[in-house]
C-alpha cells in the first residue's frame, strides 16, 4: 500500500477528452495520473491511468481490463465539489482486492478555467485506440515504464520547468538540509507579508537537499506561477522564524509544449 495523497494539489485538462495532475515529495517519489477516453472492442471507455513511485454522489468503477475487478479495480466518488477515490490491487491472485492508494479532495479554486476553455472540454474525442493493445497481454498492468501503452512523456500539451536556487554569500547551509521549492498560480507574499489564503493555490511542491541546487518539474500545466525557495534552517520541517528564503517573488510563465528554466535566490532570513 503506498497511503494517500494529501499534497495533491492540480489536475487540469490536457485536452478535449483528458486531465492529469503530476505530484512529487522528492527526486525519487512521484506519480502522475489521469482520466481520458479510448477505444476498446469498437466502444468508448473512460480509462483511469497512474503510476510512479511514492509512499450530490456519482460513482464510477475502474476495472483491470484482463482479469477484472479481482485484479485490480479504483472507485471514484464525487459529491458535490469533492472528489473521493481509492485503488485497489490483488498482486498475489488471493481471494480479495486491498486498498493501494487513496485520494481526497475538493474544489479550492478556478485555475483550471482557461484550459477547460481552451480545450472546450469535456468532448467525445478518442485519445487513445487500445483495440489490440491488450491482445495477448496477461493483465493490463505494468511494472516498467518502457512498456507503459500511454508514455506519461507522449501525454499532450504539458510542459517542463527547470529550477535552480542560489544562496546570498552571507548565509552558508547545511547541504544535507532540506530546501522546499513551491510553485503556486497565485503569489504567497505581498512584499514580505505573508498572505496565508494564497496557500490553496500551491501547484507542486518538492523537498531536495541544500547542495542539489536544483530540481525540474516534469508535466507541468501550463499557466502564470510564482516561485518560492525555503531552506529550513532549523530542520524541523516546516518554514518559521529563523529559516531563509528568496526575499523577491520569482514570477514565470509556462507555455504549452516548452521546457522553462528559472532561478532564484534565498537572501532573506525570516523573522
Amino acid at each position: 500500500m503506498i497511503g494517500n495523497f494529501p499534497e495533491w494539489r492540480s489536475v487540469r485538462p490536457i485536452s478535449a477528452a483528458q486531465v492529469s495532475g503530476k505530484n512529487e515529495l522528492d527526486k525519487h517519489n512521484g506519480i502522475f495520473l489521469g482520466f481520458f477516453t479510448a477505444k476498446y472492442k469498437n466502444e468508448y471507455r473512460l480509462c483511469f491511468r497512474n503510476g510512479g513511485l511514492f509512499r450530490g454522489r456519482s460513482y464510477f468503477c475502474f476495472v483491470e481490463i484482463k482479469k477484472g475487478i479481482s485484479r485490480a479495480h479504483s472507485e471514484v466518488i464525487f459529491v458535490k465539489n469533492s472528489i473521493y477515490l481509492r485503488s485497489y490491487t490483488n498482486k498475489n491472485n488471493t481471494l480479495q482486492t486491498v486498498l493501494h492508494m487513496s485520494w481526497e479532495a475538493k474544489l479550492q479554486h478556478t485555475s483550471a478555467q482557461n484550459a477547460i476553455h481552451l480545450f472546450q472540454f469535456p468532448k467525445k474525442e478518442l485519445v487513445k485506440d487500445f483495440s489490440t493493445t491488450f491482445d495477448g497481454a496477461a493483465e493490463s498492468i505494468y511494472f516498467a515504464s518502457g512498456l507503459d501503452p500511454y508514455k506519461e512523456a507522449n501525454h499532450p500539451y504539458l510542459s517542463k520547468t527547470n529550477v535552480s536556487f542560489t544562496l546570498a554569500s552571507n548565509l552558508t547551509p547545511n547541504p544535507n538540509k532540506n530546501v522546499f521549492l513551491v510553485i503556486t498560480s497565485q503569489p504567497l507574499m505581498n512584499g514580505i507579508t505573508y498572505i496565508p489564503q494564497n496557500l490553496k493555490y500551491q501547484n507542486r511542491y518538492v523537498q531536495v537537499k541544500a547542495s542539489e541546487n536544483s530540481f525540474t518539474f516534469n508535466y507541468m500545466h501550463p499557466g502564470t506561477y510564482y516561485l518560492y525557495a525555503l531552506y529550513d534552517n532549523d530542520g524541523n520541517g516546516s518554514i518559521g522564524n529563523g529559516d531563509w528564503m528568496n526575499a523577491t517573488t520569482t514570477p514565470f510563465t509556462l507555455n504549452p509544449h516548452t521546457e522553462f528554466n528559472i532561478t532564484t535566490n534565498i537572501n532573506f532570513i525570516i523573522f
